[in-house]
């Protein structure tokens, strides 16, 4: 079987690809702060005690999803530095693609980059060094 090899343009787009993928996370781990930040400056007032959990409950479990999310993705930008978990990489760009929009373009973009024929080589650890 014959494998293609990695040209220049896709080694500079796995780079930026990896560089959207940690901006996204970034993006992601603020966005994820802005609750416990509206949860700080809410104005204290006495409302029955069953209302704070009923509230606060999913929005946590909303926060520590997208914290999560932030955290994979910026785990998927480093392992497309280093060329390392192909699969994990084409997972979490599908995963992306239900963030609407910038999540869809960057998983679209990831999706079309690393299912070109030259890149799937470059993962592998014999191919590891940059022509």
């Amino acid at each position: 079987m014959d494998t293609v090899a990695t040209t220049e343009k896709d080694w500079d787009r796995l780079r930026i690809l990896s560089y959207c993928h940690c901006g996204w996370a970034m993006i992601l781990a603020v966005f994820g702060c802005l609750f416990l930040v509206t949860m700080a400056f809410v104005p204290r007032r006495e409302p029955p005690a069953f209302f704070g959990i009923w509230f606060t409950t999913p929005g946590g479990k909303i926060v520590i999803a997208i914290w999560i999310f932030a955290a994979c993705s910026f785990l998927a930008g480093w392992l497309l530095a280093v060329r390392k978990q192909y699969l994990f990489c084409i997972a979490l760009g599908s995963v992306s693609c239900i963030m609407v929009p910038f999540g869809t373009v960057l998983g679209v973009y990831t999706l079309m980059v690393l299912l070109r024929q030259g890149v799937r080589p470059s993962f592998d650890y014999k191919y590891f060094a940059r022509p």
